[in-house]
């Protein structure tokens, strides 16, 4: 869900919070208990928040901020039951985990006579890692990180033309 409002003087000012999460695990869990589904099954997990800020200071000036965080999970482990013939078996385990974080913030203005600019400023992180256990054993854990700006701008030659320019910088890790 997600809640939502326009406030500040002549609601200039848009706010907007929200998230979201698989509740998977305790209705499996209440159905394993009810004998409705053996212990072979699997409940991917997953939750992401979010929020934007956005501001009208004058007609002709925009901020907005943004943040996007998600993760996920999924996960198989070896059962210690042997009473049922499962649909799928894993000897070992097998464990799968993302993160993930975006924000950025950015700048709109229009110019007078047509013209404007665009500038935003970004953040990106990535991480994930696996977990294999069994017949042999892997653990690797990838991290990508970007710092970006970049900023466009476009002016007005004539009626029907315009000339854009823009500048693109950034770094990368991984």
């Amino acid at each position: 869900g997600y809640v939502a409002a326009a406030v500040g003087p002549e609601r200039r000012t848009t706010l907007l919070i929200g998230g979201r999460r698989t509740y998977f695990e305790p209705i499996f869990a209440l159905l394993r208990a009810i004998n409705v589904v053996g212990p072979y099954f699997l409940t991917p997990q997953f939750g992401e928040l979010y929020g934007r800020a956005v501001f009208r200071p004058n007609d002709h000036n925009r901020v907005r901020f943004s943040a996007v965080f998600t993760d996920d999970l999924i996960s198989f482990e070896e059962s210690d039951e042997d009473d049922e013939d499962p649909l799928f078996e894993v000897k070992g385990k097998l464990r799968m985990k993302n993160r993930v974080f975006i924000t950025h913030a950015d700048w709109i203005w229009d110019a007078p006579g047509g013209g404007d600019l665009h500038t935003t400023l970004s953040y990106m992180t990535d991480r994930s890692s696996r977990d294999r256990q069994g017949a042999f054993d892997l653990r690797d854990d990838t991290r990508f990180q970007r710092l970006g700006l970049r900023s466009d701008g476009r002016i007005r030659v004539a009626h029907n033309n315009r000339l854009s320019v823009g500048l693109d910088l950034g770094w990368v890790e991984m």
